[in-house]
């Protein structure tokens, strides 16, 4: 039996307002982020879309200040969206991790104060 349609990943839109600082994808697997990136205080929100090709999996997002984990749908695009209020300028750097039959987006955006 045929698994059903998964229909197409896309990519997290810029919320009016928020400032893009760092996009990656589309990806498979595990990544290891390059060069950090400057960010301006404000509030800062990261988001995922992913899509796994086999069974719900697991994809962990880690940065400087912690990380949380996304559930991989085999169905339907996932969309995870954290936010935390008033964060200080500085760098930001992200790793994923997860395994290689999991596709994924990832945005971060701050909204200058």
């Amino acid at each position: 039996m045929e698994p059903p349609s998964q229909g197409p990943l896309t990519a997290p839109e810029v919320d009016p307002g928020q400032r893009e600082v760092l996009a990656e994808g589309p990806r498979r697997g595990p990544w290891q982020g390059g060069t950090p990136v400057t960010h301006p205080e404000g509030d800062l929100s990261i988001t995922v879309h992913c899509l796994s090709q086999s069974k719900l999996t697991d994809l962990t997002v880690t940065f400087d200040d912690g990380k949380f984990g996304v559930p991989c749908s085999n169905l339907h695009q996932t969309t995870v969206t954290n936010e935390w209020e008033a964060t200080s300028a500085g760098q930001l750097r992200l790793t994923v991790t997860t395994e290689e039959t999991v596709r994924w987006y990832i945005s971060a955006q701050v909204t200058p104060r």
